[in-house]
């Protein structure tokens, strides 16, 4: 505001986008006709690179759960979660330089933005894998196979997964059937491994997990 009168013949003012078009609509300038791309620098980066930009928002997500996942058990997470989250916070946040979610950074840098994703990643999943192991461990034992499903995220879940569980070497042609925790049996779908070898498959099937908890 000091400097608003700068220079006798200028004054600077608040303005909007609608009084510049007035002002130009005035004036009536003879302005130039531009067909074709008119981002003559880098154009499309901002739809490029759609790898990197997902890595990003993975490791976002993983990075959001890990830290709702600590602060909501305490007690379960490593001691030093609030170290890792750090980290991975400040690799992620560094991802969203302009030049470097954009996709207009050099082949060198956005290798080292991958890498450091995958370090906030890592950080990440083994936070989740960590609290989540140690609250299967206070499970009893069970005669049968046994899949336990953790909701890492402070919402209700209720969709479809696809678990691939490991019934054995000749796992492909068991008779196989999941029940829930009162013995009811739950309708699945057989569909092929993510190996070549057809001895592993995925179950698919529909499951609701409430907030922060777990279905066996």
């Amino acid at each position: 505001i000091e400097h608003r009168r700068y220079r006798p013949d200028v004054e600077l003012i608040f303005s909007k986008p609608e009084a510049f078009f007035d002002i130009v609509r005035q004036a009536k300038p003879d302005l130039p006709v531009f067909e074709g791309e008119l981002r003559w620098v880098s154009p499309g980066t901002y739809s490029v690179m759609h790898t990197l930009k997902q890595q990003i928002r993975r490791a976002e997500n993983l990075a959001a759960q890990a830290e709702a996942y600590a602060a909501h058990f305490p007690d379960l997470a490593p001691p030093d979660a609030a170290d890792r989250l750090d980290r991975a916070w400040t690799s992620i946040t560094f991802a969203h330089c302009n030049d470097i979610v954009t996709g207009t950074c050099i082949e060198p840098a956005r290798a080292d933005a991958m890498d450091e994703l995958g370090m906030a990643k890592h950080f990440a999943q083994q936070i989740l894998v960590d609290i989540s192991r140690r609250q299967t461990f206070k499970i009893g034992p069970c005669p049968q196979q046994r899949l336990v499903l953790h909701n890492v995220t402070g919402r209700d879940f209720a969709g479809w997964i696809e678990p691939e569980p490991w019934f054995g070497a000749e796992s492909h042609i068991l008779p196989v059937r999941i029940t829930d925790e009162r013995g009811d049996e739950v309708p699945m779908q057989r569909k092929l491994g993510h190996a070549a070898e057809r001895k592993m498959f995925r179950c698919i099937f529909h499951v609701a997990v409430p907030a922060f908890g777990q279905r066996r």
